[in-house]
């Protein structure tokens, strides 16, 4: 949980309600026979846009994160089929009903196999557990959000050697990851397990 800075006046009370987190969970098993589920996921995915849009800074006045939205996840096929249908579908059947996605085009899907190797994004088909990124590149890029910052820019040596590879390839790059503001992502975990 993230707090505001503590002014004069405010009670500890004051500061537990001004709490904000980058961090949701929802219990949703996108594999399931559950047939609710992309429409379960959808709203996931429109109460923690909204609740991104409602973020205070430090000073408790709201910032401006209205920009687009962007999911980052690893590339599964059931993970990216379940975002994906989230985002696209403009309406669900509820009974004899059709009722408007709220979730419909709030954000774009951006998958990565690298994301893969990472525990808290894979696609775990034993506890049908995964997790995924909320971006808000706008808010980062005023912000100083998270910024990649190159220290030793890539250099690349090609050797060729009489040996049986014949080629070898030295490569070399080092970088920074800064964080200045955690208001531009929050991780949501979907699934029962963490």
């Amino acid at each position: 949980n993230h707090t505001i800075v503590k002014r004069e006046g405010m009670t500890s009370t004051d500061i537990s309600n001004a709490y904000q987190s980058n961090m949701f969970a929802a219990n949703i098993d996108i594999t399931g026979s559950d047939a609710g589920r992309i429409a379960k996921l959808a709203d996931v995915i429109n109460q923690v846009i909204t609740a991104m849009e409602n973020y205070k800074d430090d000073n408790n006045k709201f910032v401006d994160m209205s920009g687009v939205k962007r999911i980052v996840t690893g590339n599964n096929p059931h993970v990216k089929a379940a975002i994906n249908a989230a985002l696209t579908l403009d309406c669900f059947k509820q009974g004899e009903a059709m009722v408007p996605n709220e979730a419909y085009q709030r954000a774009t899907l951006e998958v990565t196999p690298y994301l893969n190797e990472l525990p808290a994004i894979k696609f775990d088909a034993t506890h049908h557990n995964f997790g995924f990124f909320i971006v808000d590149p706008t808010y980062n890029a005023e912000n100083h959000g998270p910024e990649f910052t190159e220290r030793i820019p890539f250099t690349l040596d090609v050797t060729e050697t009489k040996r049986p590879k014949g080629v070898i390839y030295d490569g070399r790059q080092r970088f920074d990851i800064n964080v200045a503001s955690w208001r531009g992502i929050v991780y949501v975990h979907i699934g029962g397990t963490q």
